[in-house]
């Protein structure tokens, strides 16, 4: 999926630079007037990044685009809460129009959730602002969704406005509801499942008589990739092994030398979960949106601060592709596809 980002922040600068001259009443023809304007602009951006709320707002906005280009099931994902809005009545344009493969359209209305506490709190909207939402969504005859990104256990859901509760003058949706009801398995997403471990094994060039004690010099010949023990031979396979290894949920890591007898061949970096059950033969390494935010959340953060809103490169290229008809020669993967449920 091809995705013209440049223009589009072009048009959204010059917003921003007729925004500032209209309310400062600025000719923009004059030099000394954009000089103004820099500088109030230069305000603006001191403002917005001393609001950590706004930052990951805004960052959690542009994460859910490219999870969407990722997921491949989209024909076009468009800003809608840009440019003049000229109505009649109280509307707010949501962040998102989404034109899926099956032709379907969706307003999206993104959410960054991070409330403080262990157990994460009910997500909250004043119920004004919600329908505000749904008035737009009504005049377009497009239904309107929340996608709310729960920072906290990194996970999206997407929910319908009637999934919420009313309680006093807000609608709110707990983390289980929002689960249950999600509606993600629409733009693609899917629990990817695996055989532990994943391991990386980087053998010696030669094998090295081991000292009874100190220092062990080696050079890797070989290196290799492996899924329950097993190398890996397919290089697709060798991808979405890496892949799973760097941005699935397993955090279970360990490096264990490899030796035979007193000469050492390598070690084996191997990744698990923390807990699973081998008679079942898989473990989950979590849903292909948490993948591709990690990717997102690891180029877009410096030294543990948000030193990015939206990272360099294709949107669409932050995820894996993987075939409805895939079947894995060494690397086998359970897909799981949950629909949601309002019962």
């Amino acid at each position: 999926m091809e995705v013209d980002v440049t223009d589009l922040r072009r048009t959204n600068l010059m917003e921003v630079v007729e925004k500032l001259a209209r309310q400062h009443n600025l000719d923009i023809n004059d030099a000394s007037a954009r000089e103004a304007i820099a500088g109030l602009f230069a305000n603006e951006i001191q403002e917005v990044v001393a609001n950590p709320i706004r930052v990951f707002g805004w960052r959690t906005e542009a994460m859910f685009a490219f999870v969407v280009a990722s997921l491949g099931k989209i024909q076009v994902l468009k800003g809608e809460d840009a440019g003049l809005l000229v109505s009649g009545t109280a509307v707010t344009p949501p962040d998102y129009r989404v034109l899926l493969n099956t032709g379907t359209q969706l307003l999206v209305e993104v959410k960054n959730w991070s409330p403080r506490g262990v157990v994460p709190k009910p997500f909250r909207i004043r119920s004004v602002d919600a329908e505000r939402l749904q008035a737009y969504s009504r005049a377009f005859g497009i239904e309107l969704r929340f996608a709310i990104y729960w920072r906290q256990v990194n996970l999206w859901t997407l929910t319908r406005v009637d999934d919420f509760e009313q309680v006093g003058d807000k609608l709110q949706i707990a983390l289980t509801d929002a689960m249950k009801r999600s509606t993600m398995c629409d733009l693609g997403d899917f629990m990817v499942g695996a055989e532990p471990p994943l391991s990386l094994r980087l053998e010696s060039e030669r094998p090295i008589q081991l000292p009874e004690h100190g220092n062990v010099g080696f050079r890797v010949g070989r290196a290799s990739l492996s899924s329950g023990g097993v190398e890996i031979e397919s290089e697709f396979e060798r991808q979405l092994a890496w892949y799973f290894m760097l941005y699935g949920s397993w955090t279970a890591f360990r490096q264990e030398p490899i030796v035979q007898g007193n000469e050492f061949l390598g070690v084996e970096n191997l990744v698990e979960p923390e807990e699973w059950e081998p008679s079942q033969g898989f473990a989950f390494l979590g849903s292909l949106s948490s993948m591709i935010s990690n990717v997102f959340r690891s180029r877009t953060t410096k030294d543990d601060r948000v030193s990015f809103l939206s990272p360099q490169g294709d949107p669409a290229t932050f995820g894996v592709f993987i075939p409805d008809d895939y079947q894995g020669d060494v690397l086998r993967l359970w897909r799981f596809h949950q629909q949601p449920n309002r019962e």
